[in-house]
């Protein structure tokens, strides 16, 4: 029975440490060495003595049925001996055979009792060793302690969210998509996380499993921008651009200050014939970033198809102007430059354009040939 006791005592003990030390710090953080050693010392301690008390109870026991059956001459000297009897003396040797007989039963009792108290206390040991593999199992991964992120109060999911972030920044698309996922599986409401992810998809061209996860971002926090803009990217590469103009329109409603929105949806507008559309996000693009260059020219394409020539020459100027390397910006002007038939403009950018690596139509070519030829 006391051993039965022991074991509750200690096993409460064990229960009641895991169970405060997860309330108060979460189940992976629930203890450290130290506590742990101290536990189980202390456990340790509680098993001897509630043992040690049964067997001392054991052994008084024994040593008072043992002065039980001493006889009188053996108790009190002072009595006078009598002659022995040898009827005496047979009984007298089978008490003797009887009691060492018991002596030793519970002396086998007790090494049983023995035993069985190292081997709960083997168990113990054993149960410390497999809550420290586990509590080690939760140390700080590599990744962890890669940023140095070791306090037990720090998000693990954020850990896997700052090292993918540096994959992705990298180009390790693959160690940023395996981050992303353990950050997901650690808080599976983490917006952000899937939102990233599915950046990393998009960069590999995977664009069916980018707008999966931009998707799920989406229904997590309707409020996240670049969810927005990173799935509308995937659908205009996907050709649907009607789709991505609604993404890019929520993107640049929840943000009316990123160019780059304005810039996308533009592009989007040209390629479904919106000119005036196209012309106003490139504008507001510009407006937002006045040094780039790539707005200057596509808007400068967008006012030459809608044949406003001197516009378009103005805005490829400025992005040659931004950019004088601007290959394309070059061979736009020329286009146009031969649409109001000044061949000697023309010329000169398309050189320009093909010592910068653009290759030339040869219909446009032929075109200058006439001009020059009704100039000469």
């Amino acid at each position: 029975m006391r051993y039965t006791w022991a074991i509750l005592i200690c096993g409460g003990i064990v229960v009641a440490y895991l169970l405060i030390g997860a309330a108060v710090f979460g189940w992976e953080h629930g203890g450290g060495i130290i506590p742990m050693m101290i536990l189980f010392a202390a456990v340790g301690a509680i098993w001897r003595k509630t043992t040690k008390q049964g067997s001392n109870d054991c052994v008084s026991i024994t040593d008072n049925e043992e002065s039980a059956r001493k006889s009188p001459c053996e108790s009190d000297s002072s009595i006078p001996m009598r002659q022995p009897d040898l009827k005496t003396n047979s009984h007298k040797h089978n008490e003797e055979k009887t009691s060492t007989s018991e002596k030793e039963i519970r002396q086998n009792i007790l090494r049983s009792e023995e035993q069985a108290n190292w081997f709960v206390l083997a168990l113990l040991v054993v149960v410390f060793i497999v809550i420290l593999l586990i509590r080690f199992s939760n140390t700080p991964s590599a990744t962890q302690a890669k940023f140095g992120e070791t306090d037990a109060h720090y998000p693990l999911g954020q850990v896997y969210l700052q090292s993918g972030n540096e994959y992705l920044c990298k180009g390790q698309y693959d160690l940023a998509i395996s981050d992303f996922s353990k950050a997901i599986e650690l808080n599976p409401s983490d917006s952000g996380a899937y939102s990233f992810r599915g950046l990393a998809h998009l960069q590999k061209g995977q664009n069916i499993l980018a707008i999966s996860d931009l998707t799920k971002s989406i229904e997590i926090n309707p409020n996240n921008r670049v969810a927005y803009l990173c799935r509308g990217r995937a659908y205009s590469l996907r050709n649907q651009g009607r789709l991505a103009i609604l993404d890019y329109t929520s993107a640049i409603e929840l943000d009316e200050s990123n160019a780059g929105t304005y810039f996308y949806r533009g592009n989007l507008y040209v390629d479904e014939g919106s000119y005036d559309l196209a012309i106003s996000d490139y504008s507001k693009a510009i407006k937002l970033n006045p040094k780039d260059a790539v707005a200057y020219h596509n808007r400068g394409l967008a006012y030459g198809r809608k044949d406003q020539i001197i516009l378009a020459i103005s805005d490829y100027s400025k992005a040659i102007e931004i950019n004088p390397r601007f290959a394309d910006a070059y061979y736009g002007r020329a286009i146009k430059y031969a649409k109001i038939h000044e061949s000697a403009k023309a010329w000169a950018d398309v050189q320009m354009a093909q010592s910068l690596g653009h290759q030339a139509d040869p219909k446009l070519l032929e075109i200058l040939w006439q001009d020059s030829a009704r100039e000469r």
